[in-house]
């Protein structure tokens, strides 16, 4: 909000924060980024911002690094200390990504019979994408396209290789490129940081992201992790694939209110609201793995491949 207009004072943020969504407030402030006619600055102090914690903890040369694995295509073309220097410099965070565990369990399985058959993201930043080929190239001398980074419907996909779908665009740090290479490499104009493009996506049936959820939903198991379930959008795409489900057993003569899915959750602490949170997705075919820490995540995602 600073960024887009330098003179607002503490009460008038405060203020704008406790009246307007989040949504809108990111919004607003692209609004005034437009009436500047200044809309890629808008891009750039979103990636600055988003990466503000990870580059605070890194020097020059490992900002360099990170940057540069963040923005690679070809894993290959990144030497091994990039790799290595990117492990290394989010373990230092004072608080640990859970995607640190995550991409270490993608990498061991990212060739085995279990592997995922997709990843579909909804962050914008490819933290977990980059640190996933990071252990590929650090502890299984690996360092092929096995992860295939789309953000659009008309992105090239290779037989063998695991589609990674960022539905909300991607948005890697900028470095010293230009908003037209950016776009060539990532998903900016996919972004779904503003309420105006939340609302064109939620209210399109036939939006790249819903076909794309719907077809991995419909015809595999979903693991959802870190997800809230309040995003009504989601939970109609769910809705929509279970009712299809439930009604194609029932057509069978199965009576069965089936659920496939799985959401790992933080357990709550008690048995009466861990049932509330269970019933509140139940209807939309996903079952709760209670977690008592996000630090064991990776272990309870490898028990289940295992």
């Amino acid at each position: 909000m600073r960024k887009a207009d330098p003179g607002l004072d503490d009460a008038t943020v405060a203020f704008l924060r406790s009246n307007l969504t989040p949504e809108s407030v990111i919004e607003s402030a692209r609004h005034q980024f437009k009436k500047a006619g200044d809309d890629e600055s808008f891009v750039s102090i979103l990636s600055k911002e988003l990466y503000g914690a990870l580059k605070a903890h890194a020097s020059a040369e490992e900002w360099a690094a990170i940057t540069r694995a963040f923005t690679t295509w070809t894993p290959a073309k990144c030497p091994l200390e990039v790799w290595t220097g990117l492990i290394d410099s989010v373990e230092r965070l004072p608080d640990r990504p859970s995607a640190l565990g995550v991409a270490q369990v993608l990498a061991r399985f990212a060739k085995d019979q279990v592997r995922p058959k997709a990843i579909l993201s909804f962050n914008a930043e490819p933290l977990l994408l980059a640190l996933t080929e990071a252990f590929l190239a650090r502890d299984h001398q690996c360092q092929e396209r096995i992860f295939l980074p789309t953000a659009e419907s008309t992105a090239l996909q290779t037989a063998h290789g695991i589609p990674y779908y960022f539905c909300h665009g991607r948005l890697p740090p900028l470095r010293d490129f230009s908003i037209t290479k950016i776009r060539a490499i990532s998903g900016v104009e996919k972004l779904v940081f503003s309420e105006s493009e939340y609302l064109l996506l939620a209210n399109s049936v036939f939006s790249w992201q819903a076909a794309t959820f719907l077809s991995h939903c419909m015809r595999h198991t979903a693991v959802f992790l870190g997800l809230s379930f309040t995003d009504p959008n989601l939970r109609r795409w769910l809705a929509w694939a279970h009712k299809n489900r439930v009604s194609e057993l029932a057509a069978k003569g199965i009576n069965d209110d089936s659920t496939t899915h799985f959401w790992i959750n933080r357990d709550p602490g008690t048995e009466r609201v861990r049932s509330w949170v269970e019933n509140s997705v139940a209807h939309l075919g996903v079952r709760l793995i209670w977690i008592k820490d996000w630090s064991v995540v990776a272990q309870t995602l490898t028990s289940m491949l295992e």
